[in-house]
């Protein structure tokens, strides 16, 4: 893991990074019997900030905020897609001496279910798998492999689906996306990823000049059981975790002007 991603660790609500430096900072107040109150409001807080994370309720508000309000497409929508665009969202690998098995995370595995859905719908579209290397510290598989092997499982033909396997960050999708798509005719551009982070891919794409429509996949997997909205919970603080981390990266992206306005 490079500098930049633990300072992102850090500086993301709901991590373990941000309650350690907060724990850190607290207990070295609490320590100086000048400034020892300080402390002691600050880890209150943070018990606070950590415990109202941790409800589903909490969890379920901030996706919301999130989300694009982009519905997914379906029958009637009159739409005959060009290219539909799958935007990988994390994997898992797995080693065990010099062999290794990359598996997708919920989030990837839904955008590619999502993107298999489209193409039986929408006529055969080509299929752009969108993810560079993944797992621990970005040493595993392009995610944009992962995503082809969910996909042709789902009845999209290996010649449908081409890769972009570079890329670490969304806004580097865009980019490479973008040179991809200049030599292509593509009229009509369906984009592909979770609810909550919709709103930055399209927007992305659109400041590399890319117009493009939203078909959301599911943010979450059906068959996961749901909490009572006032029960804490290790699921609902991990939702929180990931929508506190696509807020600050939204914020980022629209101060380094990485965001375009998105058409009607």
């Amino acid at each position: 893991m490079d500098l930049s991603e633990v300072v992102k660790a850090m500086l993301v609500p709901g991590s373990s990074g941000f309650l350690l430096l907060g724990l850190t900072v607290g207990l070295l107040l609490v320590a100086g019997e000048r400034i020892r109150r300080w402390g002691v409001r600050l880890l209150g807080l943070l018990a606070a900030l950590y415990w109202v994370l941790s409800l589903p309720i909490t969890a379920a508000g901030l996706e919301a905020v999130l989300d694009s309000g982009s519905v997914a497409l379906d029958g009637t929508s009159p739409i005959q897609a060009d290219v539909v665009i799958v935007f990988g969202g994390g994997s898992e690998t797995f080693r065990a001496g010099d062999l290794a098995y990359s598996a997708p995370s919920e989030s990837t595995a839904l955008r590619a279910l999502e993107g298999a859905r489209l193409y039986h719908l929408l006529g055969g579209p080509l299929v752009i798998a969108s993810g560079g290397p993944g797992g621990e510290g970005g040493r595993g598989e392009p995610e944009s492999r992962i995503l082809r092997a969910v996909l042709e499982s789902n009845g999209v033909p290996p010649e449908r689906i081409m890769e972009e396997s570079l890329s670490t960050s969304t806004r580097e999708e865009a980019v490479l996306l973008a040179e991809m798509l200049s030599g292509m005719t593509a009229d009509t551009v369906v984009v592909v990823t979770s609810p909550s982070h919709l709103r930055r891919a399209l927007q992305s794409l659109a400041a590399e000049g890319i117009t493009a429509i939203g078909s959301p996949s599911r943010e979450h997997n059906a068959s996961r059981q749901t909490r009572a909205p006032l029960l804490p919970g290790d699921q609902a603080l991990g939702d929180s975790r990931q929508a506190m981390r696509e807020i600050l990266a939204l914020v980022y992206y629209g101060l380094r002007g990485w965001l375009a306005p998105v058409g009607p």
